[in-house]
């Protein structure tokens, strides 16, 4: 029997479609001399609002970010053992620590201390504007769309204490990369929160921040905003994003691309755009409209922002 997949609009649309910039894979940077504490002295706790400007350039336009601390639970920011003077745990701007090195200012970088198991969790969401259209009363700016966005995951692993096993979780990305043969990276779907969880095989630590085996690397096809959670237990945790690229892999990582639903089966091939004002539109029709490596469909959520659906 066949199939169709159906979307639903029952709600008034009045939003304009988000401006569209390739970042190209690019560095973007969270820069200590660029935050901003908008909300909240230092953003370690649930509510606070953190705003970095200048994160990236693309032709003439810069761009903001805004960090908030959706909740934080079992556990507190810690600075690292010996840390650089002037840091802070929320994004620790420090090339070396007790346990690490290799940290760059540029990367986001929050580091905790989880009780112990079953631990404890923190949650960010993160949002591109357009520079300098942030706006202290509502605590938002002029959303954008960036295509093209690398995020680096680094240093997924423990601190030596039994149950110290770090993860992160993210959604709505179009494919990773881990290293799988002697990699130390496992991969899950967190049914709770519907996002994909990448945790730590070990609890041992590894001190080389970029090294493969702890290393997950995130693209994202477009993205205007998106959420990360960190977790861990027993201890010392410590988290690294580097937005772009990164540096080249030693090994050659396995790539895990998302299934793809075709939005325009008109035109050959996926990842077409189109638009419609009518009733009930199929998103797709026939097996090969839909494509991905990570493996079989059981349901599909269909999600979307104001900002990217067309006027009228």
């Amino acid at each position: 029997m066949k199939k169709n997949l159906f979307l639903f609009l029952l709600l008034p649309v009045t939003s304009l479609v988000a401006q569209t910039f390739n970042a190209s894979l690019s560095n973007i940077n969270f820069l200590a001399a660029n935050k901003v504490h908008k909300v909240g002295t230092d953003g370690s706790a649930a509510g606070n609002i953190t705003l970095y400007t200048n994160v990236i350039t693309i032709g003439t336009q810069s761009f903001d970010c805004i960090v908030r601390t959706v909740s934080i639970s079992g556990g507190t920011f810690t600075l690292p053992g010996s840390p650089v003077a002037g840091t802070i745990p929320f994004d620790y701007a420090g090339a070396t620590g007790t346990g690490m090195t290799g940290n760059q200012d540029r990367f986001f970088s929050p580091t905790f201390n989880w009780n112990a198991v079953p631990g404890g969790t923190c949650r960010f969401r993160f949002t591109f504007i357009l520079g300098g259209s942030y706006n202290d009363l509502t605590n938002t700016g002029t959303g954008v769309t960036l295509q093209n966005v690398g995020i680096n995951s680094y240093d997924i692993d423990g601190n030596g204490t039994a149950g110290s096993n770090q993860f992160n979780e993210f959604n709505r990305f179009s494919s990773y990369r881990i290293q799988t043969t002697g990699g130390n990276i496992t991969t899950s779907y967190n049914a709770a929160n519907g996002f994909t969880r990448f945790s730590s095989a070990t609890n041992t630590n590894s001190t080389i921040l970029t090294a493969d085996a702890t290393r997950l690397y995130l693209e994202y096809n477009s993205v205007s905003d998106f959420e990360v959670v960190v977790g861990g237990a027993a201890g010392v945790a410590y988290y690294f994003f580097d937005f772009g690229s990164g540096p080249t892999w030693t090994v050659t990582p396995t790539l895990q691309s998302v299934p793809v639903l075709d939005l325009n089966t008109a035109t050959t091939g996926v990842n077409n755009t189109g638009s419609f004002c009518k009733g009930i539109v199929p998103f797709t029709s026939g097996s090969t409209n839909l494509t991905g490596t990570a493996g079989a469909i059981n349901f599909a959520e269909i999600t979307f922002q104001r900002s990217e659906i067309l006027n009228g």
